[in-house]
């Protein structure tokens, strides 16, 4: 949850990353920072930024979602054709990062 910490804020993943960067914790702020859209560095190997990103999209309130569910239910929020493409990005990132630890867990 601490990934949230200013999620009423519109750029809430950038806007909390500072905040806990401010109180000393570098390190869990990347991780806050990027939990929206990974680096293509990041999205080829299992990092604590990973397995945030990989729960942000898994999981809606209190419940576990499949990701095609997550992005079906947010793709009627992207209006303009760079709001859908950064949507398409997002979902191929996140099946490729699940695919990923699947592969690490032996699935």
């Amino acid at each position: 949850m601490l990934h949230d910490i200013a999620r009423a804020e519109k750029e809430h993943a950038q806007i909390g990353a500072d905040w806990i960067n401010r109180e000393g914790y570098p390190r869990v702020a990347e991780v806050i920072e990027f939990h929206h859209l990974l680096s293509s560095y990041d999205e080829e190997r299992i990092t604590e930024k990973t397995i945030v990103y990989l729960a942000d999209k898994k999981v809606s309130g209190c419940q576990r979602i499949s990701i095609d569910e997550r992005f079906n239910k947010s793709r009627k929020k992207c209006t303009t054709l760079v709001g859908k493409v950064k949507h398409r990005l997002a979902y191929l990132q996140a099946k490729k990062v699940e695919s990923l630890l699947e592969e690490a867990m032996g699935y």
